[in-house]
């Protein structure tokens, strides 16, 4: 892996960041052969003639045969993946009490070389091309008559995520992108000589659906659509005390 980057300070440091570049080699991943022996393979070589059509049918060869996850061949090692990407933060404080924070990630990322040729130039299950993320806090002043309460806001975009690639034609399936939002309240104070603080969390603001299995619509040869699982809103409240 090789990787480079700079930090930056500004305006007597109200602003302040970092950004940075990546490429990263991984060899030796998993990689679909099609032609692999996998078990089904194995236990029809032990049997007999009679014992294969029990149970597979008389129909069945031995090409026909597939792994636990209905697939052709099996899984083996010696792909090679490469990993290229930048990511960005900035920290912005105009005053003592207002303090932003941004984030940005940007990655590609695909095989490039393999067993099987056809997955070269593929990307990884669970891929995301881009994220975006921000957070701004306030902290009231020491002479405010709310000293000692902070109220933040954040939130997390994120691109779409790969899937797979069992669409039509070999096609990529996604999940959707996502955007998350969350707030809070910290209040710190001291009692009995320990500094104490409670904070209540907010999350999931946006109440972004999750996603699980696939549908077609009807008429469609191929499922494409993802079912979606509504989320709530999740609340948090926590106590911390320093000794």
């Amino acid at each position: 892996s090789y990787e480079g980057g700079f930090k930056v300070e500004l305006l007597n440091g109200k602003v302040s960041g970092t950004v940075s570049y990546y490429e990263i080699t991984q060899k030796g991943g998993s990689q679909r052969d099609p032609s692999a022996i996998n078990r089904n393979k194995v236990l029809w070589d032990s049997m007999t003639a009679a014992q294969r059509i029990a149970q597979w049918g008389a129909g069945a060869t031995r090409d026909d045969l597939r792994d636990r996850q209905n697939e052709r061949g099996d899984l083996v090692a010696g792909a090679e993946q490469t990993s290229k990407g930048f990511e960005a933060d900035v920290i912005i404080q105009p005053t003592k009490e207002l303090q932003l924070m941004f984030s940005y990630a940007h990655n590609d990322q695909q095989v490039s070389k393999a067993i099987n040729t056809a997955t070269i130039g593929q990307s990884t299950t669970g891929h995301i091309k881009d994220q975006l993320a921000m957070l701004a806090k306030y902290s009231f002043a020491k002479d405010s008559p709310l000293t000692g309460l902070s109220l933040g806001l954040g939130t997390h975009y994120a691109g779409k995520a790969l899937q797979d690639y069992s669409a039509p034609g070999s096609a990529a399936r996604y999940n959707p992108s996502t955007f998350y939002a969350e707030t809070f309240a910290t209040y710190r104070f001291k009692a009995f000589g320990y500094e104490q603080r409670v904070q209540l969390n907010l999350k999931n603001l946006t109440q972004v659906d999750q996603f699980v299995g696939w549908y077609a619509d009807a008429g469609e040869a191929y499922a494409t659509h993802r079912y979606k699982v509504p989320t709530k809103l999740v609340w948090n409240l926590s106590y911390g005390i320093d000794f």
